[in-house]
């Protein structure tokens, strides 16, 4: 037997995003970097100007790491799936999870204050997170500046799920969300214990009730 649920849960830690497109190393953004890079080291570039350069490097960081499909932010269901899975593993049921929990939903689309078009995300400062991170050079370990887009705590989400009850309870289900949020949380800042969450309230829908929520292609933003 199939049961269907929403999950509704309010973010405790930030929520950090970091879209693999713009790692692409052949994309424009990922060419825009190199440039900006290799100006930066330029043995003539003034303090003032270095300032500048590093400035915009931020902004691109940040606006091409959104996952953004025109009007606001998304999060992709493979993050809330793939953190279900690994959550169940300890009790030995990740296949379990993988063969038995579903979702109509493509995207999540978080609830947060603010300006949610990319330009006001880009501008306000509340909407980033800049540290130093380990990186290779060669044989050589330095420490490089990143920032990615973060939504601060206090973010909302609503997460609808289908669950076949054949190997999993709902209540199994819910247990594994609920450690998720608790002690690893989603996207890629969850080893530095971002994107955890509280669950708020969990609802039982009737089929009918449930509306696919998909991003079409051709909505995302594109940035080649």
């Amino acid at each position: 037997m199939h049961h269907t649920i929403q999950v509704t849960i309010e973010g405790t830690t930030d929520l950090v995003f970091d879209n693999p497109e713009s790692a692409n190393p052949i994309s424009e953004v990922a060419l825009k970097k190199t440039a900006l890079n290799k100006a930066q080291k330029k043995k003539d570039v003034t303090p003032e100007k270095k300032i500048e350069i590093l400035q915009e490097l931020a902004d691109l960081e940040v606006r091409h790491g959104w996952y953004h499909n025109g009007e606001r932010p998304y999060f992709p269901i493979a993050w809330v799936l793939k953190s279900l899975n690994a959550a169940a593993r300890d009790q030995k049921l990740g296949k379990a999870v993988d063969r038995s929990v579903s979702s109509p939903m493509q995207v999540i689309l978080p609830e947060f204050r603010g300006g949610k078009d990319l330009d006001s995300l880009v501008a306000n400062p509340h909407f980033r997170w800049t540290r130093t991170v380990a990186s290779r050079n060669g044989a050589n370990i330095v420490r490089v500046v990143k920032s990615n887009p973060v939504i601060p705590s206090g973010w909302k989400a609503k997460i609808i799920l289908v669950i076949d009850d054949t190997k999993l309870t709902v209540d199994n289900v819910i247990a594994f969300l609920d450690k998720v949020g608790r002690f690893a949380g989603f996207g890629p800042g969850r080893s530095m214990q971002r994107g955890r969450f509280n669950i708020t309230k969990v609802e039982r829908l009737a089929a009918e009730e449930t509306e696919e929520v998909v991003i079409p292609i051709e909505d995302v933003v594109s940035f080649s």
